[in-house]
């Protein structure tokens, strides 16, 4: 099972699938670390991080992304992939299809809270500069609207920022049914055809 998998799934698309954020070529910010210049290099079926000496096979990195053992690691691919294996039997065309079309929906979801993400980070700057710049500088100075907006907004967007970074895909879910509106909204403001283009 092990060495099927290995031929059959793509690291790279793997990497992708399970949220590894590629910069540029087969190099990505490896997630295992604060990591702001790419140090994660993909080549020839294997991963390497040149930052924290991480390394290995598809399966050891599904198996560190995920904390599962290696033989679990293995399994999650299987079944998030549509290969049938371990299970007796390999799956039909129309069982791949509708893996394929899961891992599709999972794979833009994925692109929509990291866009998202990154638009609501580059609101918050502007929050803070406009929380700054119209603070008032001395008592009895007329305070300017924006700065209250500013003040309101902040917690929110912390509290959004918080649930995209370390919440649970239902949360993350919750985010896109109710503030999903609000968020192409901002990525219109800042020049975004569409939030997943805010990736990266």
């Amino acid at each position: 099972m092990f060495e099927e998998i290995k031929e059959r799934v793509d690291i790279e698309q793997a990497a992708r699938f399970y949220g590894v954020e590629f910069a540029r070529g087969h190099m990505a910010h490896c997630p295992l670390h604060v990591d702001n210049t790419p140090s994660m290099s993909f080549r020839n079926g294997r991963f390497k991080c040149f930052s924290c000496g991480e390394g290995g096979d598809v399966i050891d990195l599904v198996a560190v992304l995920t904390g599962l053992s290696i033989k679990d690691a293995a399994k999650r691919i299987s079944d998030d992939f549509g290969l049938g294996l371990g299970q007796g039997h390999r799956p039909t065309r129309r069982e791949q299809s509708t893996a394929e079309r899961e891992r599709a929906k999972k794979h833009a979801f994925s692109l929509w809270w990291h866009g998202a993400y990154n638009i609501l980070a580059r609101y918050r700057r502007f929050l803070a500069l406009c929380k700054e710049g119209f603070r008032p500088r001395a008592p009895g100075e007329e305070v300017v609207g924006d700065f209250y907006i500013a003040l309101r907004e902040l917690d929110l967007v912390d509290y959004l920022l918080d649930l995209l970074s370390f919440g649970t895909d239902d949360e993350r879910v919750f985010i896109y049914q109710h503030y999903g509106n609000e968020v192409r909204e901002l990525a219109k403001k800042f020049g975004y055809q569409s939030i997943g283009r805010a990736v990266g």
